[in-house]
């Protein structure tokens, strides 16, 4: 029976776990703090770089030593608020990337310690800082590594790809593929391409918190809805797909919740599992 199974609840967040307007659901926000006090483990596994995942913890009223995370799709994972693996893409791979992006348009961003960088201010700017609580950083990203290396962050930097044109888009992301071998981009929003390394994405990190905690591939119950959120899907015994979710995730799944805006978090939990 899947409630007497699951061990670990897995989550995406934008689209998934909050609401259009960053909201978290009464149920949803229920649902977790049951599960934890019932000794079921949760954890969030988003694109976001840690510090964007902060405002959520502080929404469902709970820290990073009372749940675990999977950041950066899977390149920084953290168990119960200790480091367990860092996984970033090389620094010199990762800024040849981002120029050849340039020849696309495409905006680079870096995400480092506690701060988002770009090169130069454009269109995005104004959203992206409003969304990280004015974090952002206008600077060279040679001068961004430097600093980074002397802080001697455990956290990787993360470069992230932006550009508004579906078409370029999808040329930018074949050429990448065929480029850079070694390497994973996929979106994780119609404008967003994300940059990894192959073997690294969500599913991944939470394996990497399943085998701290001893806990097997049929505990874990996990939550998205677009396609960077499809290989944890796969990975996890009961995959469940927001209504809102993209084809590919809702392909992925063994259940599909109603969507994001409807608490689909809260009611699936309540209903299959609490």
């Amino acid at each position: 029976m899947l409630k007497n199974r699951i061990k670990l609840v897995c989550s995406d967040i934008d689209g998934t776990l909050i609401k259009s307007d960053k909201t978290i659901g009464e149920l949803t926000y229920k649902a977790i703090h049951e599960l934890v006090k019932r000794g079921i483990h949760f954890a969030l596994v988003t694109g976001r770089f840690k510090t964007g995942v902060l405002p959520v913890m502080e929404t469902l009223s709970l820290t990073d030593k009372e749940i675990s995370g999977v950041y950066d799709n899977g390149a920084y994972v953290e168990v119960l608020g200790q480091p367990t693996s860092s996984y970033g893409v090389p620094i010199p791979l990762m800024l040849e990337v981002s120029r050849f992006a340039s020849s696309y348009n495409a905006r680079s961003v870096l995400f480092s310690g506690e701060e988002w960088v770009v090169e130069e201010k454009d269109k995005w700017w104004a959203r992206i800082n409003g969304f990280y609580e004015g974090r952002g950083v206008c600077e060279s990203f040679e001068e961004t590594v430097r600093k980074s290396r002397m802080r001697n962050d455990s956290e990787p930097i993360k470069l992230v790809l932006r550009l508004d044109d579906d078409v370029k888009m999808a040329a930018l992301k074949k050429e990448l593929n065929i480029l850079y071998p070694s390497l994973s981009f996929f979106l994780s929003h119609p404008d967003i391409l994300e940059v990894s390394l192959k073997e690294v994405n969500k599913a991944s990190g939470v394996s990497a918190i399943a085998d701290k905690l001893g806990i097997t591939k049929d505990q874990i119950m996990s939550f998205g809805d677009f396609d960077n959120d499809v290989p944890m899907l796969k990975e996890a015994g009961f995959g469940v797909a927001m209504r809102n979710g993209t084809q590919c995730a809702l392909d992925a799944s063994d259940y599909i919740a109603p969507s994001n805006e409807e608490d689909g978090v809260g009611k699936t939990l309540f209903s299959l599992l609490l």
